[in-house]
This record gives structure tokens, sequence and C-alpha cells, in this order.
């Protein structure tokens, strides 16, 4: 039976890796493949899929890093919500995937200069 969106959201909210000995992404994928694989509209999924890049940004053998940057990257509108998630709590990786958007020719989102962020956010780096 297909799970919902939001048992999907909460479980990966919930996940954590073992804190002893090498980490096991593989659940982890599974998640992210769950959420690539379903129809629809995800943008409900952003938020979540933000938290967990910040939460293991500086693990070792994060393998599902870039799986869930591609995901979030198909999801419309994410642009907006990475805008959000750098205004209230700037970190590296909100500045890489702002510097993609950028990338991709897109340089005001909803009134927001993104140059002038990577600029700061550069500088202060």
């Amino acid at each position: 039976m297909l799970r919902t969106l939001r048992e999907v959201l909460v479980e990966l909210d919930r996940f954590q890796p073992d804190p002893l000995g090498e980490p096991d992404w593989s659940p982890l994928q599974a998640l992210v493949d769950e959420l690539a694989a379903r129809p629809g509209n995800l943008v409900e999924a952003v938020d979540p899929l933000l938290r967990a890049l910040d939460r293991y940004q500086h693990r070792d053998g994060f393998s599902p890093w870039w799986a869930i940057v591609q995901l979030i990257e198909r999801i419309p509108g994410y642009e907006l919500a990475i805008v959000a998630s750098y205004q209230l709590a700037p970190t590296p990786i909100g500045v890489t995937l702002l510097l993609r958007v950028i990338g991709r020719g897109v340089t005001v989102i909803d009134g927001v200069d993104l140059t002038a962020f990577a600029q700061a956010a550069l500088a202060e780096s």
C-alpha cells in the first residue's frame, strides 16, 4: 500500500543514522527514492528535504546528498523555499543551492536579489 506523503515526510524528518560506526544511508536514500517516484506536486517535501541536507551536511559519506539536491530541483517553486530557508538560517548548503539557482539564470525570486545573498555569503566565508 502506498504511504501518504505526510507519512514519508515524517519518517524523513525522524531519520537518524546510527551514531556509532559507519552510518547506513540506505534508509534515507530509500525515502528519497520513494519521494522521487511519487506522482503529483511535492512542494510540501522541499522543507523536510532541506532539513535533511542541513542536518547531515558535515557527515562523511553522506551519499544521498546529490539525490536530495536533484529531487528538490525537480519540484516546481522550490526556489522560494530555498530563499526562505536561507533567510531564516543561512547555511553552506543554502549558499550552494542559491548559487545553483543563479547558475540557471534566475537572479531575483519574489523580489529578493539572489546575487546580493550570494555575494554576502561568499564574503563571510
